[in-house]
């Protein structure tokens, strides 16, 4: 097994990895403030850092999956579905408890409707089942089609997991998935370049008056995230494992950087699984079978509503207020339940149809949209959270 990147820098005696990503993260933020669109050259290398995390992520989640789920038994695999299915409810109660109860801090007030009920143009997108279930595997991992992916690797590993004689298969297996965790492993070390990037171009080029009407949305979104991903979850964590409060902020720091800078989730998988493996290690938690298991449950939990997806519902209840019609207590259930259900699929697809559940202006999608550069991000910090959570 690899040696965790942030253990090697620390025997070298240089920053830790979520030191220097931070660094580059605030650095990167001072050069897009004073140089503006001097910075935005630098686009092209975020997002060839970017592309480079995920060539290899769709592969390892495959790899991992098929590798993990052929080990173990039945009976294994029954106790991993039970408790990751545990911690996924126990997630998403928390996640209903925030969409609920933060709606409620905004002030009341009145206002005419400003935007028109004209339907907004929005991409056709494929129905659920349509994602989830594909004939081509090749074509779902070319076009990133997540848990089309997941379920098939779910299904082979289900099938190698029954056969008798897998030791030759599942050495194969044990040497792509060391390959690929060393080709991740390299492409890590260039985080803090890359977010350097991201972080200058965009705070170079980002147009603050698209989100000044976007303040109460903000404001509620920022707070969120905080709450979640430095308290809430930290203590689930904590209250559920030998680990500390200090020593899972800790350990998370990179990764909720690394998610937020890039405003990529599915590429922090291999960095999620790596540090909880560490920490496994460094507490002497569970055994062997225990560190290898995250690597499976992970890539499972990825398609699956996340922390992250649960907080863009929090953007239809800020529509209603800012139209003048706020949701009552009593339309929130429903409003959870749809939501939740909307969110297996994309948000830019799930908000538009919870808008039109809720009979709001169409137009407002595109706040929606505005409001990505930074309520879109703050969102996939809580999704890397989340599965850092289930690791």
């Amino acid at each position: 097994m690899s040696v965790p990147i942030e253990s090697k820098s620390r025997r070298r005696g240089v920053p830790s990895l979520a030191t220097q990503i931070l660094l580059g993260l605030l650095i990167g933020i001072a050069f897009g403030v004073f140089l503006g669109e001097y910075c935005s050259g630098l686009k092209v290398w975020g997002q060839a850092f970017v592309d480079l995390l995920q060539m290899t992520v769709l592969p390892y989640v495959v790899v991992a999956i098929i590798l993990q789920l052929g080990r173990l038994s039945w009976t294994e695999l029954r106790r991993l579905a039970v408790a990751g299915g545990s911690v996924l409810l126990v997630l998403w109660a928390i996640g209903a408890l925030v969409v609920v109860l933060f709606p409620q801090a905004l002030p009341a007030w009145k206002t005419g409707s400003f935007y028109s009920t004209a339907l907004v143009e929005l991409p056709k997108s494929p129905s659920l089942l349509d994602q989830i279930i594909t004939p081509n595997p090749f074509n779902a991992l070319a076009n990133g089609v997540i848990p089309s992916v997941v379920l098939f690797s779910i299904m082979v590993g289900l099938a190698l997991s029954s056969l008798q004689n897998k030791t030759s298969i599942l050495s194969l297996l044990e040497s792509a998935d060391r390959v690929l965790r060393s080709v991740t492993g390299a492409i890590v070390k260039l985080t803090p370049l890359g977010i350097f990037a991201i972080s200058a171009s965009t705070a170079g080029t980002i147009q603050i008056d698209e989100l000044s009407r976007l303040q109460g949305y903000l404001i509620l979104q920022v707070a969120a995230t905080v709450i979640l991903v430095f308290w809430l979850v930290p203590i689930v964590i904590s209250l559920a494992t030998p680990l500390s409060y200090g020593e899972v902020v800790r350990s998370s720091q990179a990764i909720i950087i690394t998610a937020f800078a890039t405003g990529k989730v599915l590429i922090v998988i291999p960095l999620v699984i790596e540090t909880a493996r560490e920490l496994l290690e460094r507490q002497s938690i569970g055994t062997e079978k225990s560190a290898e298991t995250v690597e499976a449950i992970v890539p499972l939990a990825y398609p699956f509503p996340h922390l992250g997806r649960i907080l863009a519902l929090l953007f239809v209840p800020f529509a209603a207020w800012f139209v003048g019609q706020p949701m009552s207590i009593g339309e929130y259930p429903r409003f959870v339940a749809t939501g939740y259900l909307s969110m297996f699929g994309s948000t830019v697809v799930g908000v538009p149809y919870l808008l039109d559940a809720q009979q709001l202006p169409a137009d407002l999608f595109q706040l929606f949209l505005a409001s990505g550069v930074i309520c879109g991000r703050l969102s996939d910090a809580a999704g890397a959270m989340h599965l850092f959570a289930m690791a």
